[in-house]
C-alpha cells in the first residue's frame, strides 16, 4: 500500500504502478486513519520541500504508527534524496518527479 498526498497522484501512479494500492489523504493524514491498516505493509511518499518539513513530519507519524499499532510502515526517501533544489522549492511530489524524469 502506499499513500501520497493528492488525489491526482494516487489515480496516475495506479495506473504506472499496479501492483500498490494506491491512496490520498486531504487535507491531513493522522494517526488515527493509520489504524485501520494495521496488517498491510505501507509506504508513504511525502511531497518535498526546501525545508524537509512534509518528510520530517511523514517520519514522526511513521514513528507514532509503528509504536501505537504495530504498522509496518515506512517514509521514502526518493525526493529528499533525488529532488533538485528548484523542484524542492516548487513542493513537487512523487508523480511531478516522475512526469519531470521522463521529459
Amino acid at each position: 500500500m502506499a499513500i501520497v498526498e493528492q488525489e491526482r497522484t494516487a489515480v496516475v501512479l495506479s495506473e504506472w504502478f499496479p501492483a500498490y494500492v494506491w491512496l490520498a489523504y486531504n487535507p491531513c493524514l493522522t494517526l488515527d486513519l493509520l489504524e485501520p491498516l494495521s496488517g498491510a505493509v505501507v509506504r508513504l511518499f511525502p511531497r518535498t520541500d526546501n525545508t524537509m518539513a512534509s518528510y520530517l513530519a511523514w517520519c514522526d507519524l511513521a514513528t507514532l504508527a509503528r509504536r501505537t499499532y504495530h504498522l509496518n510502515i515506512t517514509v521514502s526517501k526518493v525526493l529528499e534524496k533525488n529532488a533538485t533544489l528548484e523542484q524542492k522549492e516548487r513542493c513537487i511530489d512523487l508523480l511531478d518527479f516522475l512526469c519531470e524524469q521522463r521529459e
